[in-house]
C-alpha cells in the first residue's frame, strides 16, 4: 500500500538530486531483498510512512512501513546500523522492530 508513496517520494528527490549534487540516490527495496543500512530517518507521504536507510553505497533505500513499526522506529538514533528483511521487517542487533 505504501508504494506507491515511496515512488513519489522517490521521484522528487530524483528530480532535486538532478540539480543540487550532493543529494544522495534514492532507491525502492525491492520485494524479497534484505540487507542492513544506517538509519537515515523516515518521512509520511499522503499518510504512509517511510523509513530511509543509508546503505554502504551512500544510497538511501527508502521502506514502506505500518504505523505501528513506524512509532517503533521512531526510537532510533540517526546513523544506528539496522537490519531488514525480505519481508521488509527492519530489526537492530538481536531486536525486531
Amino acid at each position: 500500500p505504501g508504494e506507491g508513496a515511496a515512488r513519489c517520494y522517490i521521484a522528487e528527490r530524483e528530480a532535486k538530486r538532478a540539480l543540487i549534487a550532493d543529494i544522495p540516490r534514492h532507491a525502492l527495496r525491492m520485494p524479497g531483498e534484505g540487507g542492513s543500512g544506517r538509519f537515515a530517518g523516515w518521512r509520511q507521504i499522503d499518510e504512509h510512512p517511510l523509513v530511509l536507510l543509508k546503505n554502504r553505497n551512500a544510497e538511501i533505500i527508502v521502506l514502506p512501513v505500518d504505523m505501528a513499526a513506524l512509532a517503533r522506529v521512531k526510537r532510533l538514533k540517526m546513523g544506528e546500523e539496522v537490519f531488514f528483511n525480505e519481508d521488509g521487517m527492519i530489526r537492530k542487533r538481536g531486536l525486531h522492530l
